[in-house]
């Protein structure tokens, strides 16, 4: 679609960019001399090492023909890794920042057949394999997404324990009770799960487009417990 075209746009004008000191190149990084198994998988993008460590225990590894349990197995550029029967090699760590419009779907495919996040990074050349997004956000929802091949990197910022401030603008119907507001500092527990503190500050301006509706900013760190 025309609105799918745009978005693989904007990823490709951010593709330039470099982040973090990741040089965007697309020319594969061999393994490093004696680099551990987990690692290495985690560097080609095929999962955190954590996750990698619970793929080679369940035997779904093989290094040069031969099944890898042990996750502190080494190797190098000269071995030849499989992981659930797909070679894998590592590449260059890299990070994109992409603008996701609303009516993208941030996953791999949808029964509804509603664009993709998969759709919008198929239409733009040069990208790394096992590119996947930090998070998410809701088809209705906009804003910067991050993209990466580093599975470490995805771990840590998506993990509750890290703490990374996520900051929304968030559009509601009506006026809101700024005391119910302020109790959300405090944390919520909705429908038996508990919610670390959340900051919310109410907008002066008003969309001129709704009168009716109030412009909200809400800071979190994802405080489920």
């Amino acid at each position: 679609t025309k609105q799918t075209k745009m978005f693989a746009l904007n990823l490709r004008r951010l593709s330039t960019l470099s982040v973090r000191g990741c040089h965007l190149s697309t020319t594969p990084v061999a393994a490093e001399e004696g680099m551990r198994l987990q690692k290495y998988m985690s560097r080609c993008g095929v999962a955190s090492r954590r996750a990698a460590e619970d793929m080679i225990a369940q035997g779904r590894v093989q290094v040069d023909g031969v099944v890898v349990k042990t996750p502190g197995f080494k190797v190098s550029s000269r071995n030849h890794v499989v992981v659930d029967n797909n070679t894998i090699g590592a590449q260059r760590p890299r990070i994109f920042l992409l603008y996701k419009r609303v009516g993208i779907l941030v996953s791999q495919s949808d029964p509804k057949g509603r664009p993709t996040l998969a759709d919008v990074l198929s239409q733009v050349p040069g990208l790394p394999p096992n590119l996947k997004a930090v998070g998410r956000l809701d088809f209705e929802s906009e804003g910067l997404l991050l993209l990466t091949n580093d599975g470490d990197l995805s771990a840590y910022l998506e993990h509750p324990s890290s703490q990374i401030l996520r900051t929304y603008r968030v559009t509601v119907t009506g006026e809101v009770d700024p005391e119910r507001l302020a109790a959300l500092e405090n944390g919520i527990r909705i429908s038996g799960f508990s919610y670390g503190s959340i900051l919310v500050t109410v907008e002066p301006e008003k969309d001129s487009n709704r009168p009716d509706h109030t412009i909200l900013t809400i800071k979190l760190r994802e405080g489920k417990k």
